[in-house]
């Protein structure tokens, strides 16, 4: 008896060493961008939704996710929606993706983001792989990792890798730092609904994506999804509904006429932004962070005009003042807080004068940390994290937890934390041919506008 029990003590032992294993060797970043990796199908914020609690479900690639805020929609229309999404997420992981979802939602409307159904050949395997992890184990992963990998001489290895995620990145080892430790804990705090916010104007862009193109075809194989999909509504009484989001370069007239005649023929509703969305205030030069995305100033012009568009044509309950839907309202806030934060973000690198950026730096909730060749080490904690300034090996150098900023010795540079943020959000150096300039320099996660000076 005692050598069952001890078999059995080790068995599990074996099993949350093996899981723990999973879990902190699996990809945590995508692209390294922080905001939207997190976002991409979270499954610590999805699954605990509670059951049936969603209205509207949005589905497709990234550029849903970077178009509409579900927290904007409840705060102005009081409905409840979540965006399932991926990167150049293909049709059938959105497929799978739907028949996940209801298992426990019962959305009355489901919104179709089309940008998928020309990406065939562009699909990332890798990075839906990444994603596919995330489902929950069931039949319908294996049936969706089956599709995705259909053709891979490696189907049955990477298939199983999306259960056994150890396998597919054991050797991630090598690269382990303390964010592998902390993702998690950073995705229990995600609250967005899948909403991908990217902080960053992109005036570069050439809106050209509408050209005259001739009608293009959707391949039979998205035809057998799309079918699929519209089928699956109809099943469980859900409105099926497509959508194009804004986009620029990768999008073009004759996949639009495409995509209608498949919407009239089957007596579907479908909304493309990009025959009018200047029509409605998104703006070519201030609304948009790359060429297939929307940043926060265009995405909370269509959130406005697509949450009038749902409440006017399906019947959507208002739940704000109901008690079960208070947390909606406390993620609201919260989001409110931190988007003033960004966009004081947005405004603080574009200054180039240094007696304006440190006025402006006067503001709540700003700690900045500056050091030159005659600082002297420095040593305090914020937000649990160690922030040191001074000189290491000779450079001027501040160190804000794992993060490190090095300067060189002619140089005078000043890191910006926010304290509401919980991060830095600015990196300069005052300009060497003029002392009354600075100079921003990337720091990674919060974007520098292109038109920015970087004199």
């Amino acid at each position: 008896m005692k050598k069952f029990v001890r078999e059995i003590c080790y068995f599990i032992i074996f099993i949350l060493i093996f899981q723990g294993l999973n879990l902190l060797l699996i990809q945590k970043d995508m692209f390294n961008v922080k905001v939207f990796s997190k976002n991409f199908f979270n499954p610590n914020e999805f699954y605990d939704l509670e059951k049936d609690s969603l209205d509207v479900l949005f589905i497709g690639c990234s550029q849903v996710g970077a178009s509409i805020n579900p927290l904007q929609l409840y705060n102005e229309y009081g409905f409840t929606s979540y965006i399932l999404n991926g990167p150049s997420s293909s049709l059938e992981k959105s497929y799978y993706f739907l028949k996940e979802a209801i298992k426990t939602q019962s959305p009355k409307v489901v919104v179709y983001e089309v940008a998928s159904l020309f990406y065939e050949d562009y699909i990332e395997k890798e990075l839906e792989m990444v994603v596919l992890t995330r489902m929950n184990n069931s039949y319908d992963k294996y049936l969706v990792s089956q599709e995705v990998f259909d053709g891979d001489e490696n189907i049955e290895y990477k298939t199983f890798s999306t259960f056994v995620p150890l396998v597919q990145f054991h050797e991630r080892w090598k690269n382990i730092t303390s964010n592998d430790f902390t993702a998690y804990s950073e995705l229990e705090n995600t609250y967005l609904k899948g909403y991908l916010s990217a902080y960053r104007t992109d005036k570069e862009h050439v809106n050209d994506f509408m050209e005259n193109v001739e009608k293009q075809v959707i391949t039979d194989n998205y035809i057998y999804y799309l079918d699929n999909m519209k089928n699956l509504c109809e099943e469980n009484g859900i409105e099926f509904v497509l959508m194009k989001a804004p986009t620029s370069k990768i999008w073009n007239y004759g996949w639009y006429e495409a995509t209608n005649e498949y919407a009239m023929n089957n007596d579907l509703k479908y909304l493309d932004f990009n025959t009018f969305y200047n029509d409605i205030g998104i703006d070519d030069e201030t609304c948009f962070h790359d060429y297939g995305h929307l940043n926060p100033i265009g995405s909370k012009i269509m959130t406005t005009y697509y949450g009038k568009y749902l409440i006017e044509n399906f019947q959507l309950p208002d739940k704000r003042n109901n008690e079960e839907y208070s947390s909606w309202e406390k993620d609201y806030e919260r989001f409110a807080l931190e988007d003033q934060r960004y966009q004081l973000g947005m405004e603080l690198i574009k200054i180039t004068d240094l007696e304006e950026y440190e006025i402006f730096l006067e503001q709540e909730n700003y700690e900045v940390c500056i050091v030159d060749k005659k600082s002297e080490i420095t040593q305090y904690e914020i937000d649990n994290k160690e922030f040191v300034i001074g000189l290491k090996d000779h450079k001027p150098t501040i160190m804000i937890g794992e993060e490190v900023f090095e300067f060189k010795r002619s140089q005078t540079g000043y890191v910006i934390y926010d304290k509401v943020l919980k991060q830095v959000v600015d990196q300069v150096v005052i300009d060497i041919d003029d002392k009354t300039k600075i100079i921003h320099i990337d720091t990674g996660y919060f974007y520098q506008d292109k038109s920015a000076s970087k004199s």
